[in-house]
Order: C-alpha cells, then sequence, then structure tokens
C-alpha cells in the first residue's frame, strides 16, 4: 500500500468548478488537490512546493496557461521544482494552433467539460 499521497496543483479561474473538480477527484482518488486562481498565484506555489501534476486551465481570467507552461518549462528559470512535473492542460476553448504548440510540452489535454476520471486517466 503507497502510503504518499499525489499532490495536486488545480490552475482556475472559475472557483465553481474548481471546488467541483476536487471534491470529486478526493473522492475517486488518493490526491491531495491545492488552487490557485491566478497565474501568479499558481507560480507562487509551484516555486514552494513539489507537486505530481499540474491541471491548468488554457484561459484565465487576466493570463493564458501558456504562460505558466512556459514558465514551468523554462530551462534557465532558477527554481526549477516543477519542472519535471506533468501537466494536464484542460479547457473549452481549444483550438488546433494551441494544441500543436503545447503538445511537446503537455502530457495530456481535456476538452471541458469533462469527467474527473478523464483526469485520472491522463494523469501519469
Amino acid at each position: 500500500m503507497n502510503l504518499v499521497k499525489k499532490w495536486i496543483l488545480l490552475v482556475e479561474d472559475d472557483k465553481a468548478f474548481a471546488d467541483l473538480l476536487m471534491a470529486d477527484l478526493v473522492k475517486i482518488s488518493d490526491f491531495k488537490m491545492i488552487w490557485a486562481k491566478t497565474l501568479p498565484e499558481g507560480m507562487t506555489k509551484l516555486n514552494n512546493q513539489k507537486f505530481s501534476c499540474i491541471l491548468l486551465d488554457l484561459q484565465l481570467e487576466k493570463h493564458s496557461g501558456l504562460k505558466l507552461i512556459q514558465q514551468v518549462r523554462n530551462p534557465n528559470a532558477t527554481k526549477q521544482l516543477n519542472a519535471d512535473t506533468p501537466i494536464i492542460l484542460m479547457s473549452g476553448y481549444l483550438k488546433g494552433d494551441v494544441v500543436v504548440s503545447v503538445a511537446t510540452l503537455v502530457q495530456g489535454i481535456i476538452a471541458k467539460p469533462f469527467k474527473p476520471t478523464d483526469v485520472i486517466q491522463k494523469n501519469p
């Protein structure tokens, strides 16, 4: 029995969606969830804790999730706690050019709406 829980960072600006997703994932898995509403808040959390996975909304209120991906995957960044952490991109606005541009930087892409079990299936 593995007693180590996986910590997942959810970067999502829709609080109702975040609350629902976190509650559902905690019920059906052994994940522990931390929520960040904004890109700066997400980056602060990523600089202070190692995560097993990052669930990232593509379109945040004031920023694009692509900016967070670029910062996390930046080989010249000073803090590299999560440089190799799997990222699962979530969006209801997926376009072909976006998918192509991030395909090598993320481990999964999920179109909204989705079921919490979809996240578990994508989580490495």
